[in-house]
């Protein structure tokens, strides 16, 4: 190989190498991030944004409720969210060029941001999901790069506020009762659990599956409407009152129909619902629904054998 060629070699090696070097800069010099010391426990506050879709969560006593009017939200919606994030890992860097446009990480990016105590702990711009819909593209705090992350993050973060709600105004186990109280304006009932039967007040025993059967509806109740607006601002007296026993206190309350569906409360829900007609009707009953009632092939039989006995005595009486 003459000078000339080795030289000429020499020269093609490093414009190749040069070339590879600046190509594979980022990936050799970047270092991908981490999150680091999270703790679910720790976050009391999410705040989540899309479009016009804006909205801030808040954890009071345990519990999740929208900032701005208290509509308590689902728990398993936060739980996602928060183990979704415990669990990420940013797996290649993709891009940085600033083009966010083609991941979504522009307008239509979903802006999702976990506080503690007022300080912002992560941030994150979601953006489309990758050609497998198992990982996300995403912008990471203040880092202009885009990566990807090892989870479908926009699945589980947009949503709408009807979405997140959490319209579950009772919830209670059905064997813990003990007592159940009705009281229809002037008019009041009441059943005792004994034994595992129910029974009136009186002593009367009561048809123990229709009182399981509206206890099961009950225990699951979901309003049809949450109603905010009228929280503090209800001045009558309930159409309807039921009180249900377990360790504690749980009541139901109901003021009648207002334009479409019933206007209730509840023990265990912060503010007033509605109710549709369909739903209404299966809680709340009147005290001859639960009245233990013979049944018609027994009444049947016992006639016959009353009959029966009456002719015999009228036979011997001849005789």
């Amino acid at each position: 190989m003459s000078r000339k060629e080795i030289v000429i070699l020499i020269v093609l090696i490093v414009l190749f190498g040069g070339l590879y070097f600046l190509r594979n800069r980022d990936r050799v010099s970047y270092k991908l991030p981490v999150i680091k010391n999270f703790k679910k426990e720790n976050v009391d506050e999410i705040r989540i944004k899309y479009k016009k879709n804006d909205f801030d969560i808040v954890k009071k006593d345990g519990k999740w409720y929208l900032k701005r009017d208290g509509i308590p939200v689902k728990k398993g919606f936060v739980d996602n969210i928060l183990d979704k994030i415990a669990d990420l890992r940013f797996v290649a860097l993709v891009s940085t060029s600033g083009n966010y446009s083609i991941y979504k990480l522009d307008k239509d990016a979903v802006f999702l941001d976990l506080l503690s105590k007022g300080k912002e702990i992560v941030s994150f711009r979601i953006g489309k999901h990758s050609p497998t819909y198992s990982q996300s593209y995403v912008l990471y705090g203040n880092d202009p790069n885009v990566y990807q992350v090892n989870s479908n993050l926009r699945n589980y973060v947009k949503k709408v506020k009807e979405d997140i709600i959490d319209r579950r105004v009772l919830n209670f186990e059905v064997d813990r009762v003990n007592d159940f109280k009705v009281k229809w304006g002037k008019e009041a009932f009441e059943l005792a659990k004994k034994d595992n039967k129910w029974y009136f007040k009186d002593g009367k025993e009561a048809d123990s599956e229709k009182v399981k059967e509206v206890l099961t509806s009950l225990s699951t109740l979901s309003a049809a409407e949450v109603l905010p607006e009228k929280k503090g601002k209800i001045n009558e007296k309930p159409e309807c009152t039921v009180t249900l026993t377990t360790d504690k206190d749980i009541t139901l309350k109901s003021y009648g129909l207002k334009e479409k569906d019933y206007l209730c409360e509840s023990s265990q829900y912060p503010m007033p619902f509605s109710l549709t007609d369909t739903v209404y009707k299966t809680v709340f009953k009147t005290k001859t629904y639960f009245e233990k009632k013979e049944k018609k092939g027994l009444k049947k039989k016992h006639n016959k054998r009353v009959v029966k006995k009456v002719k015999k005595t009228s036979k011997n009486n001849k005789r």
